[in-house]
């Protein structure tokens, strides 16, 4: 009880104080932020609070305003926040010892923009050099002093005009726990957010649009290796499981990732929407009704281009339904990838989507195909053959009627295909093929006329 009323007194001292000193406090503080940050600080008032970071006292900054030195033009603020908590020790803070353990930023945004000719607001987040050092204590104690970071309903957005792309989101909440050291950064992470945008190259469209990520996760910062990674984490998005790897390498000029996502039995058509819209569209030429297991590479660089991506899944005994043909109990693998040319761009126009190891039944008749592609996912084109082989007996129901009956042998049939996937007609489509059948035996049940050794093929 001594410890808690001391803490209110030293509370409500410190109240009194920002209050008869705010003009002062708020000239010293942004001085204070402006000697470490390239840009214009401005802040509207300042408060303490003992709730939000208890049992730390905060120095509450309202209207926290950031921008660089283009805003004028752009009109992007770099950073703003509805309020930021700059948590302490009481006693330190009556000290003048004022060392920041917990930040909180409530209702803000921070805004990396780079326009058309290159210029970025990113050069806001090097720190200012600071020539007049403390003692190498000191320093390090001031370095390692952050514990918390915490943000609720906070957006980031990186929009880069001249490479196109635009990474947006909106952490509804967030919750960081540091351990520092002299090796690394340890940094455990609990974090509920809402997607808006991951596109790479905004013209083919943006990856995850919508969806919520939800992830409770620890992740390192070797400090020596300058390499951020986390292994094997289990996150949501949506409302679906998938455990990801990964592994940013940032040493410079050209830092590098690396991201490995895996999901079990996910729902074709959520699968669907984590995609572009393009994407989607080639994917939706067929329809299932099973899940399929997945699993994606993304990698490249952090500092621009399009990065790699290859994707797989494997589907099982499920209907497929197609513009073309209805299969039963089909099984088979695909692959997706945006670089079929090494060197080309990684666009719609070098992508692929590959089929294989298919098999299924068509009206009874086993079916399989050794290549199912869709090209040129900017104008989707379909390439595929399909071959079956089956007693001709199993005819007997596809044809229909009661003048001829197929009573042995054996039959094969292989087409091959090429057409888009819109606008499909009999100018811009080609089907070739050819059925084949061995030792038939026919008979024509009108005069009971039975024809033997019956063999030949057709071609189209």
């Amino acid at each position: 009880y001594t410890t808690l009323f001391r803490s209110i007194l030293l509370f409500i001292f410190l109240s009194i104080y920002v209050a008869a000193n705010k003009k002062s406090i708020i000239k010293e503080v942004t001085d204070e932020i402006g000697k470490k940050i390239n840009g214009k600080v401005s802040i509207g008032s300042i408060d303490v609070s003992l709730l939000e970071t208890f049992p730390e006292a905060s120095v509450v900054l309202h209207n926290v305003l950031v921008t660089d030195t283009l805003f004028e033009k752009h009109h992007h603020p770099f950073f703003k926040a509805e309020a930021v908590y700059l948590g302490t020790n009481i006693s330190q803070l009556i000290r003048q010892n004022f060392v920041v353990t917990t930040l909180k930023i409530e209702k803000g945004s921070v805004y990396l923009y780079t326009d058309s000719s290159g210029y970025t607001d990113a050069y806001l987040m090097k720190p200012k050099s600071n020539p007049v050092r403390s003692a190498g204590k000191a320093t390090a104690h001031a370095q390692n002093s952050l514990k918390f970071i915490i943000l609720s309903n906070v957006a980031i957005t990186v929009d880069d005009q001249k490479h196109k792309h635009l990474y947006d989101g909106l952490v509804k909440n967030m919750r960081v726990k540091l351990n520092d050291n002299d090796q690394e950064t340890t940094f455990d992470m609990k974090a509920a957010l809402l997607v808006y945008s991951v596109a790479f190259f905004i013209p083919n469209g943006t990856f995850l649009q919508g969806k919520t990520f939800e992830g409770d996760f620890d992740c390192k910062l070797d400090k020596k290796l300058q390499k951020l990674r986390f292994d094997s984490i289990n996150v949501k998005i949506g409302d679906h499981r998938f455990n990801i790897t990964a592994s940013f390498d940032l040493i410079p000029p050209d830092p590098q990732f690396s991201l490995r996502l895996h999901t079990r039995k996910i729902s074709y058509e959520f699968a669907k929407s984590l995609l572009t819209t393009k994407i989607a569209n080639a994917l939706s030429f067929a329809k299932v009704d099973q899940p399929v297991d997945a699993d994606a590479l993304i990698g490249g660089s952090l500092s621009g281009g399009d990065p790699l991506i290859r994707a797989y899944w494997n589907m099982g005994h499920t209907r497929l339904n197609t513009p073309f043909l209805d299969f039963e109990d089909a099984t088979f693998a695909g692959f997706y990838t945006n670089e079929v040319q090494a060197g080309q761009p990684r666009r719609d126009p070098n992508s692929k989507i590959d089929i294989s190891n298919f098999s299924a039944k068509w009206k009874g008749l086993p079916v399989a195909s050794n290549n199912i592609s869709i090209v040129n996912l900017s104008k989707p084109l379909l390439i595929c053959d399909l071959n079956s082989s089956f007693p001709l007996v199993q005819l007997n129901e596809l044809i229909g009627g009661n003048s001829i009956k197929l009573q042995s042998g054996d039959g094969t049939i292989d087409v091959n295909y090429k057409g888009p996937l819109e606008k499909n007609n009999n100018t811009n489509s080609f089907v070739n093929g050819t059925v084949s059948f061995i030792n038939g035996t026919v008979l024509f049940v009108p005069r009971a006329v039975e024809l033997k050794n019956v063999n030949g093929k057709l071609e189209f």
